[in-house]
């Protein structure tokens, strides 16, 4: 892993500051800084730790947005029409939420 793929992992994550980064991997703030700029070597284990976290991140966010369009469908099935527009909206929530949380 170079100090570009750890810069890219962070964005991936929707990881904005380098603390957030850093506590995301249980390093310092000035060891995930040094890492990040190519001034520390990134070794074996903070690659893993960098998949194992974006796995995690990835696999929340397909549970959240299956969770949600589950409810919209339950309620869509049930023909309740307002709970099917409340359920509709927590979709777009979570769903702007992901978006939101990739985009960091």
């Amino acid at each position: 892993m170079t100090a570009d793929d750890l810069r890219q992992w962070q964005h991936r994550c929707g990881l904005r500051t380098d603390a957030l980064a850093a506590q995301a991997l249980g390093i310092g703030v000035a060891t995930y800084r040094r890492k990040r700029t190519g001034h520390a070597p990134i070794g074996r284990q903070t690659e893993l730790l960098c998949a194992h976290h974006e796995a995690s991140h990835s696999r929340l966010s397909a549970a959240l947005l299956g969770m949600a369009e589950a409810i919209e469908e339950l309620a869509r099935l049930t023909a309740a029409p307002v709970d099917a527009d409340a359920a509709h909206k927590v979709v777009q929530v979570i769903t702007k939420v992901i978006d939101l949380s990739s985009a960091r």
